[in-house]
């Protein structure tokens, strides 16, 4: 039996690294198409633009999980052929990507798109300009295929989960917001620097103060949301 080639290894390894930059590269698309059609959908004459950007990003997630199978399917094969155990290298690879995608296509429409999460930021920015209150499901918007039933109703409802646009300190509309890595809430900045602070100047630790959060905060904890700031804007402009 031809053993395999020493190289291939390392060749197998760039490929997972090309296919990080293929990845990049569609997450930077999904993140523009969001601006890009909450700014279409201004303009009732847009309406078939947006419709096809609601295309694109469909297209792009289903280009990401192609890749994401091919990168976890090459580096299987990189793990397999440095333990020896590869033979047919070629084969290995070319089964287990096929076995991904087959298990992607059998998904209906729902079930690939409705718990995205680049789907419902995309679903999500348009509703902010054309919709009024909180969003629906998704699953009113993705009609029923054979394969759906009710089981997945509560985990579908995110796609229509209303977010809460005010400070838990201040009760008052998000002013340039940041979040806490630990638990995702967001607080206005300067409100929650100041909450730090005062926590740290009675040498006690500071606490998430959304209700019925436990979670520690500090001053590293907190992260930039300039998608989230974008939203609030575009709120406070629409109304």
């Amino acid at each position: 039996m031809q053993g395999v080639d020493p190289e291939l290894g390392s060749r197998v390894r760039r490929l997972v690294g090309e296919y990080g930059v293929v990845r990049d590269s569609i997450n930077a698309a999904l993140a523009f198409l969001p601006d890009a059609a909450a700014d279409l959908a201004e303009f009732p004459s847009e309406t078939e633009r947006v419709q096809e950007l609601d295309g694109a990003c469909r297209e792009l997630i289903d280009m990401l999980h192609a890749a994401d199978a091919r990168a976890e399917s090459l580096t299987a094969l990189h793990r397999s052929i440095a333990d020896g155990r590869c033979t047919e290298p070629a084969e290995t690879y070319e089964k287990s990507v096929g076995a991904a995608l087959s298990r992607y296509d059998a998904q209906t429409t729902r079930q690939k798109y409705a718990r995205n999460k680049s789907y419902i930021e995309f679903r999500s920015r348009v509703w902010e300009v054309q919709g009024e209150g909180a969003m629906p499901p998704l699953t009113d918007a993705i009609p029923a295929e054979p394969g759906d039933d009710g089981n997945d109703s509560d985990e579908l409802e995110i796609g229509g989960a209303h977010i809460d646009y005010r400070c838990p300190l201040t009760a008052a509309l998000l002013v340039d917001p940041v979040i806490n890595s630990a638990c995702a809430h967001a607080y206005s900045r300067e409100a929650v620097l100041q909450y730090i602070a005062s926590a740290q100047q009675n040498m006690v630790r500071a606490k998430c103060p959304a209700a019925g959060c436990t979670e520690n905060l500090s001053a590293r904890s907190l992260r930039e949301a300039p998608d989230l700031r974008r939203r609030v804007e575009r709120g406070v402009a629409l109304r």
